[in-house]
């Protein structure tokens, strides 16, 4: 798996209303990760569904928007689904923004490399910290 600088997380504290789901339950509002991607692309739904169910405590709705990851419960279980993306992904550091930092940074930001520079100022950085410690046999062999 290649390398991975920063993988960056927009999320929002949405209602269940807000997200046009009919069946009101004891999750009346959550977190959910909009979008998550990496300087060149998306990240994989497949992978991030993958994730999110071995990570974990609520279960994903099946009338969630395709895009859309979660619920979490709380910032705390976000941070873990987090840490163990940046894991799984060989990420250096993954960086949670707000969608409201993100649609400031949109609108402030004058060329791709202001935009990176600027969302990661409004982000909540988290390095991976296993991400020295975890080289296999061929990585040490090969690097």
């Amino acid at each position: 798996m290649a390398n991975i600088d920063t993988v960056f997380m927009i999320y929002s504290y949405l209602s269940r209303e807000e997200l046009g789901l009919e069946r009101i339950d004891n999750e009346a509002s959550a977190y959910y990760l909009l979008y998550v991607f990496e300087e060149n692309s998306l990240l994989p739904r497949n992978e991030l569904v993958k994730i999110y169910n071995d990570t974990a405590p609520l279960k994903m709705p099946s009338e969630l928007p395709e895009s859309y990851i979660g619920p979490f419960e709380n910032l705390k279980d976000l941070n873990q689904y987090a840490f163990a993306l940046c894991d799984t992904q060989n990420a250096n550091q993954v960086a949670l923004v707000s969608l409201q930092n993100f649609n400031e940074t949109i609108k402030t930001a004058n060329t791709p490399s202001d935009f990176k520079q600027i969302l990661l100022e409004h982000s909540n950085l988290l390095a991976n910290p296993d991400k020295d410690k975890k080289k296999s046999l061929f990585g040490k062999l090969f690097n």
